[in-house]
């Protein structure tokens, strides 16, 4: 039955469990369990597998066609000035300019899948996805995009977190509100999404260990026979680079597709 009340899947609770988690003590530490020696375990696909295809079957039954994603008056998230803000926002200005580096068209920034006018939830429309892109095929597909600098979570959270906003955009019935909001962008409801996750380079070989590690985690994600997240997600991208001085972006890319 559908509802505009805001359905509080697997993966969200997943997620908030990690967002407060240490690092150090949690997040590393499952890193190093879900891949060994270069290679995600069979139980860790399973386990994020799983995870998204319930979460998108817990929240199909939320419609919400007459809210849009953002409220009408906003302030940027950047203005803090924070380091892994401004990496954010560097992205966002390169996308917004029409860089072709990426090879998307930007749509919007810090659009939350859950905003709900009168939800009565705290989460309801805190926070969002870093940015909202469409692919250049026709019809375009709308891109999850996730930033992450140097000094902030790693790629496996980035990961988590963009899973977790796409199972709450790739239902049908936030496929068609994109289409409503979007129009211009997306004349037609798409019929599946793609994620974008934008990495900080940096020049320690642990973590660029760690984000070559999550690049095979996200091919293996998407060899899935069962298509748990192949079924809703194209593709999935992930860049490793740097902001220049020129005011450009260096990368390495990586793709996975279904």
């Amino acid at each position: 039955m559908a509802t505009t009340t805001i359905p509080v899947t697997e993966l969200r609770n997943f997620y908030w469990f990690l967002r407060q988690s240490s690092l150090r003590y949690v997040i590393n530490p499952m890193q190093k369990l879900m891949i060994m020696n270069g290679k995600p375990s069979s139980e860790a696909v399973e386990m994020l597998a799983g995870l998204f295809h319930r979460s998108v079957n817990q929240f199909s039954r939320y419609n919400n066609l007459k809210d849009e994603f953002l409220p009408e008056s906003r302030k940027s998230p950047q203005e803090d000035g924070q380091k892994d803000q401004k990496f954010a926002q560097h992205v966002v200005d390169l996308l917004k300019r029409g860089d072709n580096i990426f090879g998307y068209t930007y749509v919007d920034c810090e659009i939350s899948p859950l905003r709900t006018t009168g939800a009565g939830e705290p989460d309801s429309g805190a926070g969002g996805l870093d940015f909202l892109a469409a692919t250049r095929d026709s019809p375009p597909l709308p891109i999850v995009g996730e930033v992450k600098a140097d000094n902030d979570r790693t790629p496996l959270f980035a990961l988590i977190q963009a899973l977790t906003y796409t199972s709450e955009l790739a239902t049908k019935n936030q496929l068609d509100r994109l289409h409503r909001v979007y129009e211009k962008h997306f004349a037609v409801t798409p019929e599946r999404v793609e994620i974008v996750l934008i990495v900080e380079a940096t020049n320690s070989p642990e973590k660029k260990q760690r984000y070559d590690e999550v690049c095979h985690l996200v091919e293996a994600l998407m060899q899935d026979k069962e298509k748990r997240i192949a079924s809703k997600v194209r593709a999935i991208h992930m860049l490793w680079g740097t902001a220049t001085e020129k005011g450009s972006f260096e990368t390495n890319s990586y793709l996975a597709k279904s």
